[in-house]
């Protein structure tokens, strides 16, 4: 009996404590949990604070690197404009636009700039005849819905409005010597911003007919807006009272009839063409300006040292003598030995036929080197020209081209004279 409850005894202690070694592991195993789990959170949190602070340092490199694009694209349209206004400021000094137009070109003066349909750089278009830039036309037809033009397809292009009057500074014109005088008043050689000119003022008989005054402000106005290397240059003007006057470029050889019948040069055949050719060409570009000049004649051409020729006083002195109601020929505008059948008869007004005309007399004159019908009183000449077809008689020694032309320049039938485009063309085949 003893033995057997000893025996149960132990069995039980026995299980007591295998119990109690499950019930340590159990506590051993939820302790661990307990502790992954903690550390797992710390991990977590750890993990999550680094993530936010790599968060806040890519958000400060994305502030600074907008920040510095920004910057950038500021520094480039700040360059780019930089180098439009410098090309501004080079075109104003070539007599290009002016600063007024700022405001059309988007870019005014004093305020921000837009920013140009290229994304703030300056366009370079292809250059104008004149060498100055041009930006290039948007599309679309120009004037009555055809190519050509900038502007929307179908929309007639307004027509550029005419520079305006460059007026003269009196303080920076010096007078110096007389050159001469006519109908319109008197020439003198000077000094304009140390540019040598040739001053015409008005006389005061005409400055005191408000009818010549007005005539002569309307045409200084057309004077300003023709630009052409055989056309006579105007500096500067004076349209107000008490002194008007133009100011235009020096030609130091003076008039074609000076060198002719004053200091009696004796061009060779090379500057006969090269004369002719540059009237011929200065006349074309006038006529295609809608411009007759109504007085053609060697004292209208003005010669530099190496014989350019440019024309000159085309319509000026004409258009105030005939508002004033002084014109030279009777009525007639223009020099009676130089104007054609139909002006002398009055038919027909002055036309580019009549101009062509006048060209033919010049060729006979330059080649022959005496003026027209010497010696014969004017309007018995005048009325011979229109009854007979008198004309000068053949000029010796000259050659079949130029012959020929002066011909067909001076036909009785204004229809059968060719155009000065056509002149033109004649005379590049001309020797020399």
């Amino acid at each position: 009996m003893c033995e057997a409850a000893d025996a149960l005894a132990a069995q039980a202690a026995l299980s007591a404590g295998g119990g109690g070694r499950r019930s340590g592991s159990e506590s051993d195993g939820s302790s661990y949990e307990r502790r992954r789990r903690r550390g797992g959170g710390r991990r977590r949190r750890d993990r999550g604070s680094s993530s936010e602070e790599e968060d806040s340092r890519s958000e400060d490199s994305a502030d600074d690197y907008r920040e510095r694009r920004r910057e950038d694209r500021h520094e480039r349209r700040r360059r780019s404009w930089d180098s439009v206004e410098d090309h501004d400021h080079d075109r104003r000094g070539r007599g290009g636009y002016s600063s007024e137009e700022d405001d059309r070109r988007g870019r005014p003066d004093g305020r921000e700039a837009a920013t140009p349909p290229n994304g703030g750089f300056p366009t370079r278009g292809p250059s104008d005849p004149t060498g100055h830039d041009r930006a290039p036309a948007p599309p679309g037809g120009g004037g009555g819905g055809g190519g050509g033009g900038g502007g929307p397809p179908g929309r007639k292009a307004k027509k550029a409005a005419p520079p305006p009057i460059v007026d003269v500074v009196v303080r920076r014109l010096r007078t110096g010597e007389k050159l001469g005088s006519g109908a319109f008043g008197e020439v003198f050689k000077g000094t304009y911003q140390d540019e040598p000119v040739a001053i015409k003022k008005l006389s005061p008989a005409l400055a005191n007919k408000e009818a010549a005054v007005a005539a002569f402000r309307a045409e200084v106005g057309v004077l300003f807006s023709l630009r052409h290397p055989h056309v006579l240059r105007v500096v500067a003007a004076r349209t107000a009272l008490p002194d008007p006057m133009v100011l235009t470029e020096y030609m130091s050889r003076g008039t074609l009839f000076d060198v002719l019948h004053k200091a009696r040069v004796a061009p060779t055949w090379p500057v006969v063409k090269r004369i002719l050719s540059h009237v011929a060409g200065g006349m074309a570009y006038l006529h295609a300006q809608s411009l007759v000049h109504r007085d053609l004649k060697s004292a209208n051409v003005l010669l530099d040292g190496s014989f350019t020729a440019k024309v000159s006083d085309f319509g000026l002195a004409t258009a105030v003598a005939t508002a004033a109601g002084e014109s030279a020929a009777g009525g007639l505008c223009g020099t009676l030995q130089y104007l054609a059948p139909e002006v002398l008869a009055a038919v027909a007004p002055h036309t580019p036929a009549s101009d062509v005309y006048a060209f033919g007399i010049l060729i006979w004159e330059l080649v022959t080197r005496t003026p027209p019908y010497p010696g014969e009183d004017p309007h018995a000449v005048a009325g011979r020209v229109v009854d007979e077809g008198y004309r000068p008689p053949p000029p010796p020694n000259c050659l079949q081209l130029y012959r020929d032309l002066m011909q067909r320049c001076w036909a009785q039938a204004a229809a059968a004279r060719p155009s000065f485009e056509e002149v033109v063309t004649v005379l590049a085949k001309a020797p020399g």
